[in-house]
């Protein structure tokens, strides 16, 4: 009877698997959900303290990649007189979560600035988006990727889960967050409907432990010896550094559902802005434009907690518009 029972139950299990399996490949051939960053658009970097990087030379009909590993168009490297690069570099909101080519926010940024500049200067906004890159890897990325392009402005694209990465993590002795890959953590790499799933049913837990992290006095002394390091480095080449904070969807989309999470994030913010403003960094925060967006039209600006869809997109290159023209009027 037991055994009987027993292979009822491991019948049962592994229909449920297979079928969870069929329904994965299924909505992945017909389009309906795209692959997780780390299969078709991946490959190791060659370059020491990087993971990953993009592919070179992509081509598809909404996603393509330079021969340099970013997901632009084939910029030359010698920059052409009376012009004006601005770099941004960051994690999947810049390089775009399940977001078309010309609907990246550093693409509508590109047209307008140009429009309103009229070429002169003309304005190069290059996207040197990484996916998974945390604020660790942004230096040694930032000497290798986007030096050689002689940008004049780059723009640090903050997300909160910067802090979470595993270099600081395991430097402030969080074990149970840098262990070995368990069941679940290859299911959240691999399986795009299980991350679908697992960020709408954990959305407060996730929350709450970001702001955990951002409380802790060690992970953010490393966050912010990273971060300097990397600024000093910029500037000794002459290159002007900026830093735009991206929120989360719970900031700006669940203030109603979870206000006193909410509150906690927009403190934590406020003490970085006045961190970095106090060591000379400027900062574009971009909560204030999504959150007016999403009040006034209550249209949804993400795919998710962290990436923005097109419509986010576009609010945040119509308010780093509004944000960047000093820096621009001010190339010499």
């Amino acid at each position: 009877m037991l055994r009987k029972v027993a292979l009822n139950l491991l019948l049962l299990t592994a229909s449920i698997l297979l079928t969870f399996i069929l329904i994965e490949v299924g909505m992945r051939l017909f389009g309906i959900i795209s692959r997780t960053h780390n299969d078709r658009y991946f490959t190791r970097c060659p370059v020491e303290g990087l993971p990953h990087v993009t592919k070179a030379n992509l081509c598809e009909p909404d996603y393509h990649t330079n021969s340099r590993h970013l997901r632009d168009r084939e910029i030359p490297l010698n920059k052409p007189d009376n012009s004006f690069r601005l770099a941004i570099v960051g994690n999947s909101v810049t390089i775009g979560h399940e977001v078309a080519q010309h609907e990246l926010f550093t693409e509508i940024l590109e047209d307008s600035l140009n429009a309103r500049y009229q070429q002169r200067p003309s304005i190069e906004v290059i996207n040197a988006g990484q996916a998974n890159y945390d604020i660790n890897h942004f230096l040694p990325f930032t000497e290798y990727f986007v030096y050689p392009y002689d940008p004049d402005l780059i723009v640090y694209q903050f997300c909160w889960n910067d802090i979470a990465a595993r270099a600081l993590l395991r430097k402030a002795r969080f074990p149970e967050d840098v262990g070995e890959k368990s069941f679940q953590r290859l299911l959240l790499m691999h399986s795009a409907i299980y991350l679908k799933l697992y960020r709408l049913s954990n959305t407060r837990a996730f929350g709450q432990k970001l702001v955990n992290y951002y409380k802790d006095a060690a992970l953010m002394s490393e966050f912010y010896r990273y971060l300097w390091d990397w600024e000093r480095d910029v500037q000794s080449r002459q290159i002007r550094f900026a830093m735009m904070i991206v929120p989360l969807g719970i900031e700006v989309e669940a203030t109603d559902r979870y206000p006193d999470l909410a509150r906690q994030f927009i403190h934590q913010r406020g003490l970085i802005i006045a961190e970095c403003e106090r060591n000379g960094i400027p900062v574009i925060n971009l909560s204030e434009p999504l959150r007016d967006h999403y009040f006034a039209h209550h249209k949804t600006l993400y795919l998710d907690q962290g990436h923005l869809n097109p419509l986010g997109h576009q609010v945040v290159a119509n308010a780093l518009f509004h944000s960047l023209p000093l820096s621009i009027n001010s190339n010499p």
